[in-house]
């Protein structure tokens, strides 16, 4: 049985614990070992360059300095005229750094009664130039050990071999040469690759990490739903910013789907007291509307049966009449609480707005604020709404607005009208305090509130989600100290039903 990473960690192996890096730290190992790397091989090549290039200007001094002694040593030979090739030689030697330059000479070894007379100068271990001995043992073993040896024949004008020319390289000036070539590769290679390296680090860190580092930090700054409050920086490179763009996208995406589940909440909330209070009232209805049916028909028994004056007469004609009225404000009651089945019905907005005023009459003169219905039109269409909801943003709308008004009393006013013949408006205004300017934009958040005691936060962003849910609108215009105005634009267009 195989264990992973995790079930080692989670078995008590400490060893198998995963260590975790800074981009930052990430980044420089992965750029310091790249550049290294780099100048490593270049290193190499540049070795192999370097003494590529030494034995050829190597070879090249070699075969320059064979073809201008085989021009004039010949006719030397010829002559016998040691001393002066041996001159020759020697200012070859003082001219290049040779090791050594040996010189063939047949000619003058048929005068001495010998194959060949040999000749040169060498470099002893001061790299001093001195006669070469050819019976020196030590002279001959370093000449065998030279690191390039070169030879060619000596041609006379007349077309005979008359002896041949040595050239002789130390290895040793070579390496020399190598190594401060090699030495002044590897500090300018050391120059360049801590110049490549600030330079990579600071351009990576402009480039990319320090965006990335503003994106998390931007995100690890949140409100209390573990949403990022702050602003994801665009700043970077193109792929930076398409990152940025789309965290931003998804935060939005969460904040909007999170403002709607609380829009949603509140709602379900509201719908809820709203159903409570809808079966309370007709509960009372019911009880109210039994007794009411004995008192009528008491009055109106006693109304055929007995005979009574003309001013009893008018007295039960007033009491029925009273019934009457009561039955009428019972049957709105039951009507008001009657929950719909949550589809779009065709509506008459004058008749929703009379139930609504029918219940929140009594509650605003308690308050002393007197209410205004103004120029109601009588044509308006009906539109497509679903009745409750409509009535639920009324009564937060003028409950809000009768809030507003202080203890000395005020008014409320209330109209409706047909505007351009595809919307009708609905406008509550009030004479209260006002709206400070800088609340405004928030009145219609979840929660937001400005009510000490009684206020959720809730009545108005549920009141705006009705009204979008309609395909409306719902505005607000306030005055510090003059009050406030809120709209309701409805549209009259063609049957919206939800569909199911």
């Amino acid at each position: 049985m195989f264990l992973d990473g995790r079930a080692l960690i989670s078995h008590g192996y400490p060893f198998m614990k995963i260590t975790r890096y800074s981009l930052y730290t990430i980044t420089g190992s992965i750029v310091i070992t790249a550049i290294i790397v780099a100048m490593a091989i270049n290193g190499v090549i540049s070795y192999h360059t370097t003494k590529t290039r030494i034995l050829d200007h190597t070879k090249n001094h070699s075969t320059k300095t064979i073809n201008t002694l085989n021009k004039n040593i010949s006719n030397y030979i010829e002559s016998y005229s040691v001393n002066e090739y041996e001159t020759l030689v020697l200012s070859e030697m003082d001219y290049v750094d040779f090791y050594a330059i040996i010189v063939h000479d047949y000619s003058m070894g048929k005068v001495l009664g010998r194959d060949v007379y040999i000749s040169g100068k060498i470099r002893d271990v001061d790299e001093n130039v001195i006669d070469y001995d050819p019976e020196n043992k030590e002279m001959n073993k370093s000449l065998n050990d030279c690191y390039l040896t070169f030879t060619t024949s000596i041609i006379s004008a007349s077309g005979l071999e008359v002896g041949d020319i040595r050239i002789c390289t130390s290895g040793h000036t070579i390496e020399q040469e190598q190594r401060e070539i090699i030495k002044g590769t590897l500090i300018t290679s050391a120059l360049i690759s801590i110049t490549l390296i600030l330079f990579l680090f600071f351009t990576i860190h402009r480039i990319v990490l320090k965006p990335i580092s503003k994106i998390v930090d931007t995100l690890s700054r949140t409100d209390k739903n573990g949403i990022p409050i702050g602003e994801i920086s665009t700043y970077g490179s193109l792929e930076i910013k398409k990152l940025s763009t789309s965290i931003s996208n998804m935060i939005a995406i969460i904040r909007k789907s999170r403002y709607e589940l609380e829009e949603k909440h509140g709602l379900l909330l509201h719908a809820e007291k709203l159903s409570s209070v809808g079966r309370f009232a007709a509960s009372i209805a019911h009880e109210f509307n039994n007794p009411l049916c004995g008192v009528v028909n008491v009055i109106r028994g006693i109304n055929t049966r007995a005979t009574l004056s003309d001013n009893d007469q008018k007295l039960a004609a007033m009491a029925l009449c009273e019934c009457d009225r009561m039955k009428n404000l019972i049957s709105d009651l039951q009507q008001f609480s009657k929950p719909s089945p949550g589809e779009k019905v065709l509506t008459n907005i004058n008749n929703s707005i009379d139930e609504v005023l029918l219940f929140t009459k009594k509650e605003l003169k308690d308050k002393k604020v007197s209410l205004i219905k103004r120029s109601f039109s009588s044509d308006l269409p009906e539109i497509w709404v679903i009745p409750d909801q409509i009535k639920q943003v009324l009564i937060n709308l003028i409950g809000n607005a009768g809030d507003a008004i202080g203890d000395e009393g005020g008014t409320v006013s209330i109209a409706a009208a047909l505007a351009g013949g595809n919307s009708i408006i609905i406008t509550i205004k009030d004479s209260g305090e006002g709206i400070i300017p800088e609340n405004i934009k928030h009145i219609f958040e979840p929660f937001y509130t400005t009510k000490a005691i009684k206020g959720t936060g809730l009545g108005l962003s549920v009141s705006y989600g009705i009204i979008k849910s309609h395909g409306g609108q719902l505005t607000v215009e306030s005055e510090l100290g003059k009050g406030s105005t809120f709209t309701i634009i409805l549209p009259t267009g063609a049957r919206q039903r939800d569909e199911k």
